[in-house]
């Protein structure tokens, strides 16, 4: 008896992740730029009408990778909302898993993915937003919270999350994409390091960011 329409079949979670991993494994491939549905297709060994029976159209499956990324990278979440003693040690921390995250290329490469996706569908930059920007400040955030000498207020630790964030992303992105071809060799090392050193101070010296300097 044929299955009534509208009703999936018993395994058909589980075949779509094992297409999201296969396609997950693809995209975030070296010199992978923006492919086609016939090109992830191919890729995962499959046609354009299977892809489009789990994901509906390309769309559908590029909003489904970026939460695929989102579920996948839950441990380091988890890492980066740790509470330290004090604020010192959780941006110390923070400065050595963001040195470890720019040498990642599969990391770094599923941002570059979203952000090439981006700048096509907005619907897209919402969902990259939602699964990889957002997670992340909120675990820096939850971390400058609950660690002494930081931030009492969240909203102002998510500001703080967010610059430290975004600065770190640059730097991790910029040494992957370009490497030997940066017209501007930087020394990240020391990159990372005074970018920890005024954070730190600033945040020491005034974690609400009021500009009273009482801490």
């Amino acid at each position: 008896m044929a299955r009534p329409v509208g009703v999936k079949n018993q395994d058909h979670q589980e075949k779509r992740v094992a297409l999201l991993e296969k396609l997950t494994d693809y995209v975030l491939t070296e010199n992978v730029f923006v492919p086609s549905l016939r090109q992830m297709a191919i890729a995962a060994e499959t046609s354009e009408p299977t892809l489009k029976h789990y994901f509906e159209n390309r769309t559908g499956l590029v909003l489904a990778l970026l939460k695929h990324f989102h579920d996948s990278v839950a441990p380091l979440r988890a890492a980066l909302g740790q509470a330290f003693p004090t604020i010192h040690e959780a941006i110390e921390d923070y400065t050595e898993i963001a040195k470890q995250m720019s040498k990642d290329s599969r990391y770094i490469n599923a941002h570059v993915f979203g952000i090439r996706e981006s700048l096509i569908d907005v619907d897209i930059f919402a969902a990259y937003v939602r699964y990889l920007v957002e997670p992340g400040t909120a675990a820096v955030a939850e971390r400058l919270v609950k660690s002494k000498g930081g931030p009492v207020n969240y909203s102002t630790a998510r500001v703080a999350a967010n610059m430290i964030i975004t600065n770190a992303s640059t730097m991790a992105f910029r040494k992957v994409i370009l490497g030997d071809k940066d017209p501007v060799p930087i020394d990240y090392d020391r990159q990372f390091s005074l970018m920890a050193n005024w954070m730190l101070n600033g945040l020491a010296n005034d974690p609400e960011g009021t500009g009273s300097g009482d801490a």
